[in-house]
């Protein structure tokens, strides 16, 4: 880990970023969600771990810090420190990433994080991220992106057929009125 020059800000106003506080005397941790691409491939290697390690118990925790650095240096903005550990893009591999993850828990060893501290930062980032990869999927499922063309002009905005004008009780036709919804 390198000190910074000067603090970074934490804003406190955006959804994109959340603190953890680990007590003395690591302190509070401020964390970013890392951009849509990167978050979803993060999540979905940690997901897999997890689904790896799960049956083999809590015993296996130690075996799961490529996955915790991953997620944890990801979403990294400690206001005082950054990571020297360079994190290699969304467009890596999973066994670049996978080592990067690895650097990353061996970084915070050597700073004296303990396996409690690091599962905490971990559970925190990847709720998070959970979170708000959740929001996008349920955004995407609602939403339509049809390519431009695909479909008929909404009926309000084509004129009315001689089959869709509307006969009156005393013989006369007209077009049908469309409400502005």
């Amino acid at each position: 880990m390198k000190p910074r020059d000067s603090y970074r800000e934490i804003p406190t106003n955006s959804q994109r970023y959340w603190t953890v506080d680990l007590q003395e005397p690591k302190g509070l941790h401020g964390f970013r969600f890392p951009g849509w691409a990167m978050a979803d491939k993060v999540q979905a290697l940690a997901s897999q771990a997890l689904l790896e390690c799960e049956a083999e118990g809590a015993a296996q925790l130690r075996r799961l810090s490529p996955w915790m650095g991953l997620v944890i240096g990801s979403c990294w903005w400690h206001r005082g420190f950054d990571l020297s550990t360079e994190h290699p893009g969304w467009r890596a591999d999973d066994d670049a990433l996978l080592e990067y993850g690895e650097q990353v828990a061996s970084e915070l060893m050597d700073h004296d994080y303990r396996l409690l501290e690091v599962s905490a930062l971990y559970s925190a980032c990847s709720s998070a991220m959970r979170e708000r990869l959740n929001v996008v999927s349920r955004a995407r499922e609602r939403a339509d992106f049809s390519a431009s063309g695909e479909t008929a002009p909404p009926e309000s905005s084509k004129a009315p057929s001689a089959d869709e004008r509307v006969t009156g009780q005393d013989g006369s036709t007209s077009s049908p009125q469309t409400s502005g919804c």
